[in-house]
């Protein structure tokens, strides 16, 4: 479940930019975690003790559909993490940038409201911090990240699955073939840009 003091902070807008305690990750490491939690379960993961499971579909329903994604996007403790401008710039192309990522906020969140799932949302960070939260809703539930400097996005998206614990099933939305690659070898779901897309436009 999403922290609820998270929320109600009043750099909100901003997603994580200033975020007190960042998950521990290899890309922002948290030394007061080491030996323990997300990061050793990690490790355990890469030595091979213990792997995460990718969600199983129904019978008949197909990898690529619109179906697929909305029958993942509704399993129980399902988190859902989206590429960001690898969706806004096939959804909204010549819409400026923060605009882009206030529409996507704004359709992650009716989403989230509608399947259950728990909404994340990485941009890359090439932006100046102080414009990064320009037009994002103050409150939202989907939480949004911006990748550190000199870090793509497609690796935080990447992290994210390590970090994630392995109790939650999480499914990634991007049309990069690199990162959904990378999601499957870490036992997470894919969907594609378009298969979102269409899971959006079905509200």
């Amino acid at each position: 479940p999403i922290d609820q003091a998270w929320m109600d902070r009043p750099d909100r807008a901003a997603g994580d930019v200033g975020d007190d305690h960042p998950p521990a990750s290899p890309l922002r490491p948290n030394p007061s975690a080491a030996g323990q939690g997300p990061r050793s379960e990690a490790a355990g993961r890469r030595r091979g003790w213990h792997r995460r499971q990718a969600a199983a579909l129904p019978p008949a329903v197909f990898e690529d559909s619109a179906t697929a994604a909305d029958h993942l996007l509704r399993i129980p403790g399902m988190v859902l993490l989206v590429d960001g401008y690898n969706v806004t710039l096939q959804a909204w192309p010549g819409v400026p940038i923060p605009e882009q990522r206030r529409r996507l906020v704004d359709a992650l969140a009716g989403l989230a409201a509608r399947t259950g799932a728990e909404v994340q949302v990485v941009f890359d960070g090439a932006e100046q911090v102080e414009h990064r939260g320009r037009g994002l809703p103050p409150r939202s539930p989907v939480r949004v990240r911006f990748s550190p400097p000199d870090v793509d996005a497609d690796d935080v998206l990447i992290d994210l699955c390590e970090v994630l614990p392995i109790g939650r099933p999480v499914t990634v939305a991007t049309s990069d073939r690199r990162v959904q690659d990378e999601v499957r070898k870490r036992g997470g779901n894919v969907i594609s840009t378009p298969q979102l897309l269409g899971v959006i436009a079905a509200r």
